[in-house]
């Protein structure tokens, strides 16, 4: 729950493929220091970890950096990771798990996003509430005390997945999003990731309330981008995965999620990219 009435900002992010020569940490740290500037909420969705070894058959020579290629990867993983979020320690509210997180925990019994979460929460202000585990799907529930009242007045709901599917090159996974949302009741925003894309769109939806009247709210569906680089520099002759099947160059960053609370009324939102 969130105190009385005001405007609070997210930071909704995914993707950032952090481990292999292609993990673009440049754009990694102008996304997240503007958030952390602004006071943001940092929210992840998965694939924070590349996490590819030699027994995945996406393995090649550049989706481990040279720093990473030890006998004891978990540990070597979790302390760069560690050392790239320390800035942003006590602004990250969760951190979900995606399809490179769960192919590891298939082959290692590890779970990375877990162990992670325990590092930094021992970094984190005392004050603060815990980092969050988002699993893959969930949902998240963020409600407003009334500064006329003190009780809970109003809230705001979003549903979240990682992603499933391909590269969806002419929708970028707009029709994918819009049917899986036909499967979710009930709420103002679906965010989804995995696709390396960065859209937002609005829909409406619209019922009957219990006094009889058609009313009309607005349902957000937020696509959220990646740190991971599609192309190679000049120069460098390692041709990347997404490079071979020929996809276009995916967009860095994530979305900021702009809630403005008002007593008795709804809650607004707005989108910046």
């Amino acid at each position: 729950m969130y105190e009385g009435v005001g405007q609070y900002l997210f930071y909704l992010g995914a993707d950032d493929h952090f481990g292999g020569d292609d993990f673009n940490q440049k754009s990694f740290v102008q996304y997240h220091d503007e958030a952390a500037n602004r006071g943001a909420v940092i929210l992840k969705f998965g694939d924070q970890v590349g996490a590819i070894t030699h027994r995945d058959p996406r393995y090649s020579a550049r989706t481990v950096k040279d720093s990473l290629k030890k006998d004891y990867f978990v540990n070597a993983v979790l302390d760069e990771l560690v050392e790239l979020w320390k800035p942003y320690v006590d602004y990250i509210g969760g951190f979900g798990m995606g399809n490179h997180e769960v192919s590891f925990l298939k082959f290692y019994g590890v779970n990375l996003i877990m162990m992670l979460i325990a590092r930094l929460n021992a970094l984190r202000s005392k004050n603060l509430r815990p980092i969050a585990y988002l699993d893959y799907c969930g949902f998240i529930w963020m409600t407003f005390k009334s500064s006329a009242t003190g009780g809970s007045y109003s809230g705001y709901k979003a549903a979240y997945h990682h992603g499933f599917g391909s590269n969806a090159p002419v929708t970028e996974g707009i029709i994918a999003a819009k049917r899986f949302l036909n499967n979710v009741d009930d709420v103002d925003l679906l965010i989804v990731s995995h696709l390396h894309k960065n859209w937002s769109i609005r829909t409406e939806r619209f019922r009957l309330n219990r006094q009889g009247n058609v009313v009309c709210r607005p349902v957000r569906l937020v696509q959220v981008g990646t740190h991971q680089q599609t192309y190679k520099e000049p120069g460098d002759f390692n041709m990347s995965w997404a490079e071979t099947k020929g996809f276009p160059p995916a967009p860095y960053g994530g979305v900021f999620l702009t809630l403005t609370a008002a007593d008795r009324k709804e809650i607004t939102a707005r989108v910046e990219h």
